[in-house]
């Protein structure tokens, strides 16, 4: 009783979602005008019609001129601005242009700006079309890649994929998580801190311990940022698969891949060098996972750095107080090589 009771008193402190936390509120361009970076904002239509964001920052704050180009792309459920959002010394986009180099900030999150259909996609043309890209990439750093969730309850649902992609369209929905999902998240961290919290490490994978209140509330206003049903559902049956292959569209394979089963994306064709970063302690994405890429990559696995000091969790490649000098600063070190 005394403890719900504390934990619901400071709820309203730990977790004010009605905070001014200005950053949140803004766009990327003026959180990066108002710490004194240059900003450009650009619009690339795919070649299947879908629009996409890419936030540029040209050079550091105090340079005006541009090194090499490095494109940074965020994960599921997660947008470009939380490479800006958190704080100037922590944040990647700050990191890699204060080093000089030309940041672009890929941003799938403009997903619903389409010339024909209102969903979003993967950013996959590396593995659909290598012949396209192995020769305008020089390296590729995954911090986390794959999505193994063995203990996170997102993959009691992966069974259910097709059920859950019917309920989805029968009741209209196309994002994941629906827009209604910011009430019972509200609702939830308000009354309970534990609850949320607890939620929070078995879904998303971080230690509270290891971000700082102000980062936490960031967090909890930015994320998760919604992806479309088709995407969702689409990492469902990736989770059930254990492969990593085209969308399945059950029956109609054959009709769209000539096939009864979705083919599997090709990695043994990149040839562009990958990095690896992974941590034993990322609950999310294992040493299986990564060695199982490695091995699928073939040669163009160069690397695979375990990353042994402090306990990175799969929060903290993004969020972590200490990021920066645990990984960020080696992923500089593997830069300056190109």
């Amino acid at each position: 009783m005394w403890v719900l009771l504390l934990q619901t008193v400071l709820g309203f402190y730990l977790y004010p979602v009605s905070a001014n936390i200005e950053d949140v509120h803004l766009t990327i361009s003026q959180i990066l005008t108002k710490y004194g970076y240059p900003s450009e904002v650009h619009y690339v239509t795919t070649s299947d019609g879908y629009i996409l964001a890419l936030h540029r920052i040209p050079h550091g704050k105090n340079s005006t001129t541009s090194n090499k180009p490095v494109l940074v792309l965020h994960g599921i459920f997660f947008s470009s601005k939380h490479y800006v959002v958190v704080e100037v010394e922590h944040d990647l986009g700050y990191v890699l242009a204060d080093q000089g180099y030309d940041v672009w900030l890929g941003d799938n999150h403009h997903k619903r700006a389409h010339t024909w259909l209102p969903q979003g996609t993967y950013f996959l043309h590396r593995y659909v079309h290598p012949s396209r890209y192995n020769a305008k990439v020089k390296a590729t750093w995954v911090g986390t890649w794959r999505l193994s969730l063995k203990a996170n309850p997102l993959r009691a649902l992966a069974p259910w994929n097709v059920v859950l992609n019917t309920f989805l369209k029968v009741f209209n929905t196309d994002e994941i998580p629906p827009p209604s999902f910011t009430i019972p998240k509200t609702v939830t961290c308000r009354v309970s801190p534990f609850v949320c919290n607890q939620l929070l490490i078995s879904m998303f994978g971080y230690k509270r311990s290891g971000v700082n209140s102000t980062t936490f509330k960031i967090f909890l206003q930015t994320a998760p940022v919604p992806i479309s049903r088709k995407q969702g559902i689409h990492v469902f049956q990736l989770m059930k698969s254990g492969y990593f292959r085209r969308y399945d569209f059950g029956r109609n394979n054959v009709k769209v891949y000539g096939t009864s089963t979705p083919p599997a994306f090709n990695l043994s064709s990149v040839t562009a060098k990958n990095h690896l970063f992974y941590s034993d302690n990322d609950n999310i994405v294992t040493n299986v996972e990564i060695d199982r890429l490695c091995e699928e990559l073939g040669g163009a696995c160069t690397e695979k750095r375990l990353i042994s000091e402090g306990t990175i969790t799969h929060m903290d490649w993004v969020f972590g107080t200490g990021v920066r000098g645990l990984v960020y600063s080696k992923l500089v070190n593997v830069l300056a090589n190109y």
